[in-house]
């Protein structure tokens, strides 16, 4: 796993375990505040590269174009 990914997934595990005591306990809350994060840090590489922003989101995840 990229280690921006691996972030992003601690991220949202912070962010569930203040509310419901743990991502296990809530798992859809997990899926969604995991998809929010990632949503964010696209926008935030989208905002701040002069370059396109659908390559610089693939080369920051690790990802080759399909």
């Amino acid at each position: 796993m990229n280690d921006n990914l691996r972030e992003l997934v601690f991220e949202a595990h912070r962010q569930c375990e203040k509310k419901t005591y743990g991502w296990m306990r809530n798992p859809e809350e997990f899926r969604q505040k995991f998809a929010e994060v990632i949503i964010r840090e696209c926008a935030e590489i989208a905002l701040r590269e002069n370059h396109d922003p659908y390559e610089c989101i693939l080369k920051h995840f690790g990802l080759n174009k399909p």
